[in-house]
């Protein structure tokens, strides 16, 4: 399950309300979408930068602080994906969108979307391609493999 929201805020709104006008609300959404409260979700924020040198500043510095981070450009705009686990909860929320709203202001960033996925649920592409490497190296099928090498209580 994922959870995105988009936006094209100037970067005195971004100040203004942030990526995550109404914590609540989102924590509302994210539990109607069917991503559970009492786990751990992955967050991501989308930033764009108008500016390369700016860009290519907010991703050193973002590689320094506890964030996962992805650097792409697009056609108009650098892009900056900061990511990582985080509980729903809406201290755990609300300490990003602080965290995120200071980051942008620092280094000159607008937002484009913030992200919730689900870390309990199986990640497609992952699945895909062990069922391919699977099929490749022998006959028996992952599932199988995963039985076999599992004694009941273990998650392979």
């Amino acid at each position: 399950m994922k959870l995105v929201r988009s936006g094209n805020a100037s970067h005195g709104d971004m100040v203004a309300t942030g990526p995550i006008p109404d914590v609540r609300g989102l924590l509302a959404e994210a539990a109607a979408a069917g991503l559970d409260p009492h786990r751990d979700a992955f967050v991501s924020f989308h930033l764009r930068f108008a500016d390369r040198s700016a860009w290519e500043r907010a991703g050193q510095s973002a590689a320094s602080l506890a964030w996962e981070v992805s650097a792409y450009s697009r056609p108009q705009a650098h892009m900056l994906q900061l990511s990582g686990p985080t509980p729903l909860t809406e201290t755990a929320v609300e300490h990003l969108r602080a965290a995120i709203i200071a980051f942008a202001a620092d280094n000159d960033a607008t937002w484009e979307s913030v992200a919730i996925e689900d870390l309990a649920q199986v990640n497609t592409w992952k699945a895909i391609a062990e069922q391919r490497t699977g099929s490749h190296e022998d006959a028996e099928p992952a599932a199988e493999r995963l039985e076999q090498d599992s004694d009941g209580g273990e998650v392979a």
